[in-house]
């Protein structure tokens, strides 16, 4: 019967990872980081999108339920207490309405509101570089 021995010397040399191992480990796990990362952004985007248009179609249903009671749809005049500022918080909870502004507003929950000479109202919001429409039971999406 053979009995194998070995030192305490052998058996230390082969414990552990050399300097070159673990710099191939380290560069591949760059190398992953470098092609998920870009990934996992384009996907907050696309989410973000989609919840600023479900937040829309939240708001219309809102401002038809509005449209419903009074048979017209809140102001975008601040000074009136029928402003959509005013009214619409009894309605839509977190969101709010900026009147004053050309350009749709990047902050969440915060939407341009519009009210025509005809009495039709537009919402908008921009999430990156795409605006986020809603008008008439639509909501759509515009990039640039």
């Amino acid at each position: 019967m053979h009995r194998h021995t070995f030192t305490l010397g052998a058996r230390r040399a082969q414990e552990g990872f050399t300097l070159i191992e673990l710099l191939i480990v380290i560069a591949i796990i760059g190398i992953l980081a470098a092609v998920a990362v870009p990934n996992l952004v384009g996907y907050q985007n696309t989410a973000k999108i989609a919840a600023a248009k479900a937040e829309a179609a939240n708001i219309m249903t809102a401002l038809e339920a509005y449209y419903a009671q009074n048979n017209a749809y809140p102001t975008a005049d601040e000074n009136k207490p029928t402003s959509v500022g005013t009214v619409m918080a009894d309605y839509v909870k977190g969101v709010m309405f900026d009147t004053t502004s050309t350009s749709p507003p990047t902050a969440e929950h915060t939407w341009l509101y519009t009210l025509d000479a005809t009495g039709m109202y537009t919402i908008k919001h921009r999430v990156g570089n795409t605006t986020i429409t809603g008008t008439a039971g639509q909501v759509t999406t515009t990039t640039p």
